[in-house]
């Protein structure tokens, strides 16, 4: 896990970055409560049409149903101007309420995109269960992407072109999303719907007669 603030490494457990000191209990102190999010795309920018927003939300949901556990949204917003686009994402990742309490730590494998169109910047926060699956040449390639597009002023295009890239960048890593979710494909298998109970490693005999 790395430091939203100086990229720096630092345990799961710590409250504060051991490199810079910086700490989300201190940054909530100073920004008070936080905006409401509204599922998987919240428009705080105002930036996206009703046409935008539904087309938005259905390439979310088609990825989510891709890569089963993930959490990916969207929210455009600017920060306030003592903050970074990046600061402010994770904060709110952290304390919009998006999150169920089960899903801390490296069990949260939420992937938020925050487009500012007033600065045409996007930042991204991840879940630390999804850090391992997201090298920073990841995420930087579906940065690229959409900053083409943000260069533009094209806050949509901007934002469907990041997670298609971040989809191309997910599959070329999908064989380890079965383990990091907990999913083991050795341990025995029973159908509910035809009562039969399947062994890994045992050969297939097609029908027995």
């Amino acid at each position: 896990m790395r430091c939203p603030a100086c990229h720096a490494p630092h345990g799961e457990a710590d409250t504060e970055c051991p490199a810079c000191r910086f700490s989300l209990a201190a940054l909530e102190a100073s920004l008070g409560p936080p905006p409401t999010t509204a599922g998987l795309v919240t428009d705080l920018a105002e930036a996206l049409s009703k046409a935008d927003m539904r087309r938005l939300r259905e390439d979310l949901g088609l990825l989510e149903q891709q890569f089963q556990g993930l959490r990916a949204m969207l929210v455009t917003a600017s920060p306030p101007p003592t903050l970074s686009l990046a600061i402010y994402a994770f904060w709110l990742f952290n304390r919009a309420g998006v999150f169920s309490a089960v899903e801390k730590g490296g069990s949260n494998h939420g992937l938020l995109l925050m487009i500012d169109p007033a600065a045409k910047a996007a930042a991204v926060a991840l879940g630390y269960g999804l850090e391992p699956l997201l090298p920073p040449v990841a995420l930087e390639a579906s940065l690229a992407v959409a900053g083409r597009y943000l260069a533009k002023g094209q806050i949509a295009a901007a934002a469907a072109g990041f997670f298609r890239e971040m989809q191309r960048q997910l599959a070329s890593g999908a064989a380890e999303w079965p383990r990091v979710f907990g999913v083991h494909e050795d341990l025995p298998w029973f159908d509910s719907t035809s009562g039969v109970l399947t062994l890994p490693g045992a050969p297939d005999l097609g029908d027995a007669y």
